[in-house]
């Protein structure tokens, strides 16, 4: 199976992202998997001699300032969606490939608008089925076990709506970490997302149903990780 991995945070060697996508890398190549990884345009030479990652993306919530108005804040998640969008298409024209299954594994609302023109029909035969890992949570928990979502977060709720009722979601396999998460998101954007404790310990239905969704002939994505494998916190 081929296999495209967009990880924006891969740049240095800080936090966790340089093991987390090492392990997934390394499990699912020694599976007989071909991976191609692109990583952020400042990335270190480990990212790149060892991962094999692609320095083409130019943008990275981790370098985000805080904005200073709510029109700011808009203006910059809608030109992250712009640049991810294009720095993923100039890599499949650039490179003359196409993937089984594109995963993203650190979603946030800045990336929406990117998956929802990435998604459209016309980029099924480059990215294959889109795995989105939602790593942003929109409320917290209340004492009564209900879900407290700040008004702020409407345009967060906004987006994955549309993106999950659009008519090309069907390439899109929305999944959470934790199950209080996807149980959360699904409270707050009406659409079903998936549990799936950690990347590198994918349990192969979850990418057997995504295939069922789209009709595709369905093969094993092995991206097992030693049990010992385990993720920092985001």
């Amino acid at each position: 199976m081929k296999v495209l991995i967009v990880e924006e945070a891969l740049e240095g060697l800080h936090g966790h992202y340089f093991q987390y996508i090492r392990d997934m890398v390394q499990s699912g190549r020694q599976a007989g998997n071909e991976i191609d990884i692109l990583a952020h345009v400042n990335a270190c030479p480990e990212v790149k001699d060892i991962l094999g990652g692609q320095p083409v993306l130019r943008r990275s919530t981790h370098h985000a300032q805080p904005p200073m108005s709510k029109i700011q804040r808009f203006r910059k998640i809608h030109e992250h969606g712009v640049d991810l969008y294009q720095d993923v298409m100039s890599w499949l024209e650039k490179s003359g490939r196409s993937y089984d299954v594109t995963i993203f594994p650190t979603v946030r609302v800045d990336h929406l608008g990117a998956l929802k023109r990435l998604a459209k029909p016309g980029h099924a035969t480059a990215l294959g089925q889109l795995i989105t890992l939602i790593i942003e949570s929109p409320g917290a928990l209340q004492d009564d076990g209900s879900y407290r979502f700040p008004p702020a977060n409407w345009p967060y709720r906004a987006l994955l709506w549309l993106l999950g009722k659009s008519s090309s979601n069907a390439r899109l396999t929305f999944a959470a970490e934790s199950h209080g998460i996807a149980r959360q998101l699904e409270r707050f954007s009406e659409i079903p997302f998936m549990y799936l404790p950690h990347v590198t310990e994918m349990p192969p239905d979850i990418v057997r149903k995504a295939f069922r969704r789209t009709r595709k002939p369905w093969r094993p994505l092995a991206l097992s990780a030693s049990p010992a494998t385990t993720r920092g916190s985001m």
